[in-house]
């Protein structure tokens, strides 16, 4: 097992529209084991509240801390900031709107894994369930959030060194591909 690798394919600044486009990128592979896997950095106490509250059963990284689902009381608002929530392994259509609702800047990815891209005979492609992710840059242009932004990124993963497939993808809901590929972590 190694690593994908991500083409970025849209950007929006409507977290909405990009969740949408996320389901119909999805929707051209098998989801029925599609697992759903979110980071977000949380820069300030009222950030961490509004999430925490939504999303209760989220794991927090804070430096200098062991991982907790839930905060010592009082501990939170000691802890430098900012702070790293994240949910692994989560149902597909569980917790995508209830974020969408509660994430206002904070800088994060949503990845869909363990999508199953499906054989394209005429490009020679075989399908792929490995590698085969949807993600979205949350508020940041990277997938590796060091480009932050006001809009969103949709990236198709692939294998890397493989590009047909990210574009035959993309062109099944009207895209085209609009920078680079990186591996993904």
């Amino acid at each position: 097992m190694g690593n994908s690798q991500a083409h970025p394919a849209f950007r929006t600044i409507d977290l909405t529209v990009a969740v949408k486009l996320a389901q119909d990128l999805i929707a051209i592979g098998d989801s029925s084991d599609v697992e759903v896997n979110l980071e977000i950095t949380v820069p300030g106490m009222p950030e961490l509240e509004r999430l925490t509250t939504a999303m209760p059963t989220a794991t927090m990284f804070g430096y200098g801390q062991s991982p907790c689902t839930h905060p010592p009381s009082g501990s939170a608002a000691a802890s430098p900031f900012p702070i790293f929530l994240e949910w692994r392994s989560q149902p597909y259509g569980r917790l995508e709107d209830r974020f969408v609702a509660v994430v206002g800047q904070c800088p994060g990815t949503l990845v869909w894994s363990r999508v199953r891209w499906p054989a394209v005979p005429s490009l020679n492609l075989p399908a792929e369930g490995e590698y085969g992710h949807v993600s979205i840059s949350i508020n940041s242009r990277h997938l590796h959030w060091d480009e932050p932004a006001l809009d969103h990124t949709v990236h198709i993963h692939d294998r890397k060194g493989s590009v047909l497939r990210a574009q035959w993808i993309a062109e099944q809901v009207g895209l085209d591909l609009i920078g680079p590929p990186c591996v993904a972590l």
